[in-house]
């Protein structure tokens, strides 16, 4: 969950030390949301160069040497599409009521308006970005959740990222964004994809 000082996010979500992480175990029993739909890992997809780029040899027997591209199996946090193409983390200084969802979108959903989830055309529908996971196993992709299980969920269009539910539009530019249509592909039962774990903000969208 971030932590707001003032109702405002503090800096990029992509960092822990804004948000009131790492999460712990009496956050996930005292939950409302399921520690089973909590998504810890993922099969991780190639990196971004600016993030997971080796800085020394490892082992330049086996190609681990300075300068290569690793894997990411943790995900960029709240994120929403900015218009441009891109899909970017939450804005330092984002007012808490921004992350107020009525509903999740669900598995099959043509999302084409916030209106349905966030109560109006005009609010973003903020959700975890997935994109640094990847389906590598015939469409599927196999996830660590809180409770120590292990499922897999499958990436239903083949671009190898599963869409939370973003609200996609024609100026998307699906190489830079990876998610190349609107279709939602999980169900918030089978993985929780809101900000919050015991607001009042996402529980009444879980259920």
């Amino acid at each position: 969950e971030p932590a707001f000082v003032n109702g405002l996010t503090t800096g990029s979500l992509k960092n822990y030390l804004t948000t009131k992480g790492p999460i712990r175990l009496r956050q996930l029993d005292g939950s409302a949301v399921s520690s089973s739909v909590i998504g810890l890992l993922g099969d991780g997809d190639k990196g971004d160069s600016a993030e997971a780029t080796l800085v020394s040899d490892l082992s330049p027997r086996l190609g681990l040497t300075a300068g290569v591209t690793l894997a990411e199996s943790f995900n960029d946090g709240p994120s929403l599409p900015d218009g441009l193409g891109k899909c970017l983390p939450v804005a330092t200084g984002t007012a808490i009521a921004a992350f107020e969802l009525i509903a999740l979108p669900k598995a099959g959903d043509i999302v084409t308006s916030a209106a349905p989830y966030t109560g109006s055309n005009t609010k973003p529908l903020i959700l975890q970005d997935t994109r640094d996971w990847r389906a590598w196993h015939s469409r599927y992709c196999n996830i660590l959740f809180a409770d120590g299980s292990v499922r897999r969920l499958y990436d239903a269009n083949g671009d190898g990222y599963l869409n939370p539910g973003f609200v996609l539009n024609e100026t998307e530019d699906p190489e830079l964004m990876g998610y190349t249509d609107n279709r939602c592909e999980i169900n918030p039962w089978e993985l929780y994809l809101g900000t919050f774990l015991d607001s009042k903000f996402n529980v009444k969208a879980f259920e």
